[in-house]
């Protein structure tokens, strides 16, 4: 399932989740009025800071490791609760089995019983007639 997952969605996510990333880091390249305000990839001068840039290279890197990360640890997860819920398939199937084993018992040992009652009531009779 992990191998589908990544091979189906995997590969979706991270090429959407760089292009929106290359998409607003270099926004400000392209249109030079746009500020980040909260980023500050332009200098008091207006001029652009390598330091910040590189800055920026980092912190997109470091999420974009992190949105990997968090995506193998969903599919761990999965593969866990799957794992989980097979197991518990299982330990069902195995209680079924053992209930209909303690049911025909619990019938063999009450005909093993009755059978010996009426043996034994049949033998006191006939030892009681003669």
């Amino acid at each position: 399932m992990a191998t589908y997952y990544r091979a189906q969605y995997a590969p979706q996510q991270y090429s959407t989740m760089t292009t929106i990333l290359a998409a607003l880091l270099f926004v400000p390249l392209k249109f030079p009025f746009l500020r980040f305000c909260g980023i500050g990839i332009l200098t008091s001068q207006g001029g652009y800071s390598s330091d910040n840039i590189q800055k920026l290279h980092e912190d997109v890197h470091e999420v974009t490791g992190l949105l990997k990360k968090n995506v193998d640890s969903a599919i761990q997860r999965g593969q866990q609760l799957d794992d989980i819920e097979d197991r518990a398939e299982q330990l069902n199937q195995s209680s079924r089995e053992f209930s209909d084993k303690a049911v025909r018992l619990k019938r063999k040992l009450w005909w093993q019983n009755t059978k010996g009652d009426i043996t034994n009531t049949v033998c006191n009779k006939s030892r009681i007639r003669q």
